[in-house]
């Protein structure tokens, strides 16, 4: 351990050397690799115990490799708060105050402090999704707290934004001032991009109603938050439903509203936020009973019987493999391409998760294959020049959405201001959909 902990603890003492004793000087160690061969917890106390006697301040702990641990920036997949074990060992060990990090709540935060676990919380991503979430947390109501959901669309390599926080990255242009004039503005779609407007738009000064033909707001987004592991979820859209109801914003659910009905209402201003709907397989047999949508087996609509076969290489299509065979159920992941989405996974530290989870669970992988014939209860594929018929009683499709867009087509030229915003304009992740709706709002 003297030797593993000299480059550090060199780099403590000289760096306090030239500092002076008054400025202080924190270090942040591993608790957990994530990797074989990654440290011990008996290791880190051990490290800890050394850098304190070297002269740091303070033990910073937090988890994970970079470009391969899940724990760098612990996804929904993670349970919360995995480091702070090591950090109470930690704690125990030295003197000098004890930081922990990786996936801690607000309440997990102060659990941990006072059970003298740890001296202090740090906060990265819960401050991304609500800047004056500490402020909040000391003088208003939590309610009001936007609370992170560790969906990593933060990290995202492609495309990058918060879901909960659509002005993350663009704080210096997008700014929510009041409106030159309020408009009468009707937003078509309680999912999260016509939530997310309706909120907006209402505190620019809009007049604002909204309509979901469901009789639950959430859309796509209560799907979601059905999976295991990401019942956290659910917390954006209560955030939501709260923010409506406590600006007074007018709510019809459980009711379609159509061409006449918008004309009737007479808005300056329609936003059409009615989403996507899952698509189909064109292949002999794609019309058959044991055929269903993942969405639908999610939310219980429908039932996995059997051998059940997955159809997609999306995180969704993933994410179903993975809680059925959780379930020990026997089933198998077919995709025509690679897995992560069609042009492969940007939020790596979810992937690998899964990739994980699979492995684990001992799901078969049918990647590249051609995807020809759903023949009875067996799935009739292609892998390269050999057929193969995978027994399936189930076959659920997890292969993408279309948008919902015929509202707005039949609006325009009717009501003076149409816009389309979130999945019915195309299909994205959660955060391409708030961002949508709040780059509008800001228009309005």
């Amino acid at each position: 351990m003297e030797n593993r902990a000299r480059f550090v603890r060199r780099i403590v003492e000289q760096t306090k050397d030239k500092v002076g004793a008054g400025f202080p000087l924190m270090v942040r160690i591993n608790g957990d690799d994530d990797v074989e061969g990654g440290v011990t917890p008996s290791e880190v106390v051990e490290t800890a115990r050394i850098l304190s006697a070297a002269g740091a301040d303070a033990i910073h702990i937090s988890s994970g490799l970079e470009y391969w641990s899940t724990l760098m920036a612990p996804s929904y997949l993670t349970p919360e708060g995995i480091v702070i074990p090591v950090a109470a060992e930690v704690k125990k060990a030295v003197r000098v105050p004890v930081i922990v990090a990786g996936k801690v709540s607000p309440i997990m935060a102060e659990k941990t402090i006072s059970s003298g676990r740890a001296d202090f919380v740090a906060l990265g991503r819960p401050l991304l999704a609500d800047p004056g979430l500490p402020n909040k947390l000391r003088h208003v109501n939590s309610e009001e707290i936007v609370q992170c959901i560790y969906c990593n669309n933060c990290l995202r390599t492609s495309w990058r934004s918060c879901t909960v926080n659509p002005f993350l990255f663009r704080e210096s242009t997008a700014r929510l001032t009041p409106a030159a004039a309020a408009k009468k503005i009707l937003v078509v779609g309680g999912g999260l991009a016509g939530m997310e407007a309706a909120v907006l738009c209402k505190k620019r000064g809009h007049e604002v109603s909204l309509f979901e033909r469901e009789p639950e707001l959430g859309g796509q987004w209560n799907i979601a938050a059905a999976l295991p592991g990401k019942q956290g979820y659910a917390a954006f859209t209560a955030y939501l439903k709260n923010s409506l109801k406590s600006l007074q914003i007018p709510v019809r659910s459980g009711s379609e509203i159509d061409r006449e009905g918008v004309i009737a209402i007479k808005p300056d201003i329609a936003i059409i936020a009615t989403g996507a709907v899952p698509v189909g397989l064109d292949i002999p047999g794609a019309a058959a009973g044991n055929v269903v949508q993942a969405n639908d087996v999610i939310r219980g609509k429908a039932e996995a019987r059997g051998k059940a076969a997955v159809i997609g290489g999306s995180m969704l299509a993933m994410e179903v493999a993975a809680w059925l065979a959780a379930q020990n159920r026997e089933v198998a992941l077919v995709s025509h391409s690679g897995l992560g989405g069609r042009k492969g996974p940007d939020d790596m530290i979810t992937f690998r998760g899964l990739m994980r989870r699979l492995v684990r669970l001992r799901v078969p992988l049918y990647l590249n294959a051609a995807i020809m014939e759903i023949a009875g209860s067996s799935l009739v594929i292609g892998l390269g020049e050999e057929i193969v018929s995978l027994p399936s009683d189930t076959v659920i499709l997890a292969i993408g959405v279309k948008p919902l867009d015929r509202l707005a087509g039949e609006l325009k030229g009717i009501v003076p201001e149409v816009y389309s915003i979130g999945d019915c304009v195309m299909p994205g992740n959660a955060a391409q959909a708030t961002y949508s709706a709040a780059r509008l709002a800001l228009k309005l």
